[in-house]
């Protein structure tokens, strides 16, 4: 009969950390500088769609394989100039959902309730010219149990009124209304993404302040408050999934008037760690951020609202776990077995006992939550591993064990 037997090989570092780098691919694209644009990978290609130049709303389209080099598609779009629409790929078409126009009379931007298709990205189609959700921009939009779902938004950025409201739509003519009052605050400028068949709806604008709430929700009508982001309130960001994992970036608070240029990834939506303090790319808020070709692309965005960026940049999330010994003999522990899925964890120096630690893969990635002693890993597969525990003890660097996981057949 055959059984498996896990070999762990470990070795301890006195300290590591995860690195984040981004290429910048270049500072000025064909198109013009713009925000709150909307971006699309359709047919192998990114699309992106309309914005905000600073002087006038967008209704252009252009289209790249590689970042560098941009087509432009339509200088203009049958649909009329905005901002701040959703945007999906939906039934091997490119969709647009609502966004802004400019209001110069009242200096303020207003929404559209309209619904727009394309098949190539050049010609364009009007599904309906109101959806039966209120007009709006600044919202956010998702692909979810092969629906197109509208989540919130706001219809006059100066004073709203803001929405909590969830639509969702098979062929973007007939919207159903989920739920009119979502548990969560009117808002625009949040972000949502769908990981492990759930929605989570991250931060937001809930006027006059910014907010730092993450919230999910596994039918898009009960929803539930996963925690607080700890980068705090903030607006206008990017978020992505990429590995089966949660990416946020960017973004603006308007209690502190400040704009980021930090990243932060969660594998679960509710643990969030720091990926890059400061990234290669300046502080701004709406960039346009995409996953293509298994690579995190950022694009456009402002840093106040008086300025639009044209730069492209991307990364391919974090490279790993980057070693990095301190001065002195590196030490080097015995070999641990572990028999039908057992890991044990022994102590690292200075950590108490009751000390979590978490697994991590070759990414970065959370995979577990660990405790000191006997932990289950007969599910994980081949591999190199991080083992990370948490120092206790004040100045002293988190204890990583690498751990090399094969799989050995016995007859």
């Amino acid at each position: 009969m055959k059984r498996v037997v896990f070999i762990v090989l470990a070795v301890l570092m006195s300290a590591a950390s995860a690195q984040m780098t981004w290429t910048r691919v270049t500072d000025s694209a064909q198109w013009s500088g713009r925000w709150a644009s909307a971006l699309q990978v359709f047919h192998d290609t990114m699309w992106l769609i309309g914005g905000d130049s600073c002087l006038l709303t967008l209704n252009n389209v252009w289209y790249s394989t590689d970042g560098d080099s941009w087509i432009c598609a339509t200088v203009c779009a049958p649909w009329p100039p905005r901002s701040g629409m959703g945007s999906f790929v939906h039934d091997d078409r490119i969709w647009l959902a609502g966004g802004f126009y400019r209001d110069t009379v009242n200096s303020c931007w207003r929404g559209y309730d309209d619904v727009w298709w394309s098949s190539d990205g050049f010609n364009w189609t009007e599904a309906t010219d109101s959806a039966g959700w209120e007009p709006r921009g600044m919202l956010t939009a998702v692909v979810f149990h092969d629906t197109m779902w509208v989540i919130g938004g706001c219809n006059n950025t100066s004073t709203g009124p803001f929405y909590n409201d969830v639509w969702k739509s098979a062929d973007g003519d007939s919207w159903v209304c989920v739920t009119d009052s979502a548990p969560w605050m009117p808002r625009g400028g949040h972000a949502a993404v769908v990981l492990r068949d759930t929605i989570w709806l991250v931060c937001g604008l809930i006027y006059p302040n910014s907010s730092d709430e993450i919230w999910c929700s596994a039918d898009g009508s009960s929803w539930t408050l996963a925690g607080h982001a700890p980068w705090g309130p903030r607006y206008g960001h990017g978020s992505v999934v990429l590995r089966d994992t949660v990416w946020t970036m960017a973004g603006y608070d308007m209690g502190t008037a400040r704009f980021f240029n930090d990243v932060w990834y969660s594998a679960d939506g509710t643990s969030w760690l720091l990926a890059v303090e400061h990234a290669e790319w300046w502080d701004r808020h709406y960039p346009a951020v995409v996953v293509y070709n298994n690579t995190i692309w950022l694009m456009g965005g402002t840093p106040n609202y008086y300025s639009g960026s044209s730069d492209v940049w991307n990364s391919t999330g974090l490279s790993g776990i980057e070693e990095h010994p301190t001065s002195g003999t590196q030490r080097v522990t015995p070999s641990a077995a572990i028999v039908r899925g057992v890991l044990f964890v022994p102590l690292a120096s200075g950590v108490q006992r009751e000390a979590s630690g978490v697994l991590l893969d070759i990414s970065g990635r959370r995979v577990l939550d660990l405790t000191p002693g006997a932990n289950d890993v007969s599910r994980l597969s081949p591999g190199v591993y991080f083992v990370r525990q948490e120092a206790q003890v004040q100045a002293q660097a988190q204890a990583i064990r690498k751990v090399i996981v094969t799989r050995r057949r016995i007859q």
